[in-house]
C-alpha cells in the first residue's frame, strides 16, 4: 500500500506484532525504520501496541458489552 516490496512489509508488521526490532528486507539488521512512510510508521506503533496489549483485549475495548454498566 505504501510501495514496499512484500517481504520488507511482511517482515516489518511481524517485529511489530512481536516487538522484536529488527525486521527482514529493506528493514533488516543493518538497517532502521527512518525510510518508512509517516502512515507506515503510525501504523507499525497501532501493530506495536496490539502486540503488547494482546489483540484480544484491544478487541474487548470495542465491544458495546463491555462499555455497558
Amino acid at each position: 500500500m505504501l510501495g514496499d516490496n512484500l517481504e520488507s512489509s511482511i517482515g516489518a508488521a511481524a517485529s511489530a506484532m512481536g516487538n522484536i526490532g529488527p525486521s527482514i528486507g529493506e528493514y533488516g539488521a543493518m538497517n532502521n525504520y527512518s525510510d518508512m512512510h509517516a502512515v507506515g510508521k503510525y501504523l507499525m506503533m497501532f501493530g506495536m501496541i496490539l502486540g503488547r496489549l494482546e489483540i484480544f483485549a484491544v478487541l474487548v475495548l470495542f465491544t458495546k458489552t463491555f462499555w455497558r454498566s
